[in-house]
């Protein structure tokens, strides 16, 4: 089971863009509603399949308006898709408030801190976002060009930072750096971006 909080988009878009992947259809398409009738016969297989899918894909999003969604409200969730094992997705680190109320490097420390501990007390993994700066315009992520980076890389096992330049756009694949990792060296390698299959 997966459960995937977003603050960056809503969950109808998440959701959507999944679909595509899954289905091997067009994005744009499938959200402007423009799908072929084979597409569309298609995407409807896939969500009548998706029914009878008996483990979960929670997606959870917030109004950004919204205070009270700290780390603490997803112990819940938590508790209810993810004890026997699963993974949790936080897209958008840097947009959860902080249960204690502070802003800034301090709130970033107590969210870190927080996630780290229910990984470790519920024995899940959880996969986080954040932004990084590209104020000189280079497509390659540094590790002092992630927001909070600094702070971030004592609480996380790894670090990851996608290179995706024009060229590796229509070549279609993806670079990933390793900036920072508990045990072992920084490097890069290079997936393909079509993910059907992942080949390294």
């Amino acid at each position: 089971p997966v459960v995937m909080l977003t603050r960056e988009m809503r969950p109808e878009a998440i959701r959507h863009r999944l679909d595509a992947i899954e289905c091997g259809l067009p994005y744009n398409a499938l959200r402007k509603g423009m799908l072929s009738q084979e597409q569309e016969r298609a995407y409807f297989e896939y969500l009548d399949e998706l029914k009878n899918d008996d483990i979960p894909f929670v997606i959870l999003g917030y109004d950004l308006t919204d205070n009270s969604g700290g780390v603490s409200s997803l112990i819940p969730r938590v508790e209810k898709y993810l004890l026997n094992g699963g993974l949790l997705i936080v897209d958008g680190l840097y947009l959860l408030p902080d249960d204690r109320g502070e802003k800034d490097w301090r709130a970033i420390v107590n969210i870190a801190t927080d996630l780290k501990n229910l990984a470790q007390t519920y024995k899940i993994p959880i996969l986080a976002s954040t932004q990084h700066e590209m104020a000189d315009k280079s497509d390659k992520p540094r590790m002092d060009g992630i927001a909070y980076g600094k702070y971030l890389a004592q609480f996380v096992d790894v670090m990851l930072g996608i290179e995706r330049s024009e060229e590796y756009r229509l070549a279609e694949i993806i670079n990933l750096h390793l900036l920072s990792q508990r045990e072992g060296d920084t490097g890069e390698f290079t997936i393909n971006a079509k993910f059907n299959p992942i080949d390294f």
